[in-house]
């Protein structure tokens, strides 16, 4: 069986890819804040770092970076998503099995607390932000590659786009409109796909369809 990929697929796969990469986006945007919607209710001790500063500002061509590291992270992070989601479709079954992996993925969300109740906070909003993740990949993204290249493109041309424009340097600030400029740009993609799909599009099984993971061969 072969893997939905990114060229000659079907209207609706790059349509949901479009959906997936602009509304996905916007909504992991906003589990990060739960941070600090909880911690604004749930107050503890907890460690405090120094201010780091921004990375990319010492580089010949801070705009080229960002996008270039955007690619990289899209391209590695959706072969690692793509991968456990099939190793867990397959070979992790058992519903208690699957919840201990969403404890063990919500105690990674735990840095350096400062207490008992730091800690308890800390796993709580990872538990939250693991429990939307896992439930938003299994009911609505599924196995559309070049949805998540795009999540994950596009979050790393947000941050690196809004640290650099609002930077003093104009030489900065430019960097951080082209940066946007290049988010934009990767949006264009699915759509310009979507609107020129046509019935000459290369099908594809239900089994591994650009919302179905692939099942496990049978004997």
């Amino acid at each position: 069986e072969s893997l939905p990929g990114w060229s000659g697929m079907p209207a609706a796969y790059y349509r949901d890819a479009l959906v997936i990469g602009v509304f996905a986006t916007l909504a992991w945007l906003g589990i990060s804040r739960f941070d600090y919607l909880i911690s604004a209710v749930w107050k503890t001790r907890n460690v405090l770092w120094d201010a780091v500063q921004p990375g990319g500002l010492d580089a010949n061509s801070p705009a080229v970076q960002a996008i270039a590291h955007s690619v990289m992270r899209g391209i590695v992070y959706c072969a690692m998503v793509a991968a456990l989601a099939g190793l867990i479709a397959v070979y992790i079954k058992p519903t208690w099995l699957r919840a201990a992996l969403v404890l063990g993925a919500a105690l990674t969300y735990v840095s350096d607390p400062g207490g008992a109740a730091d800690f308890a906070r800390q796993f709580v909003i990872g538990l939250i932000a693991v429990t939307i993740i896992w439930w938003a990949i299994v009911r609505v993204l599924r196995f559309n590659l070049l949805g998540y290249f795009l999540i994950f493109a596009n979050l790393t041309l947000l941050g690196f786009g809004s640290e650099l424009y609002v930077q003093p340097n104009s030489a900065l600030r430019r960097a951080g409109v082209i940066s946007f400029a290049a988010l934009a740009v990767m949006l264009l993609w699915p759509l310009v796909a979507w609107r020129r799909s046509g019935t000459g599009a290369i099908p594809i099984a239900p089994a591994t369809s650009s919302l179905t993971p692939p099942t496990a061969p049978t004997a």
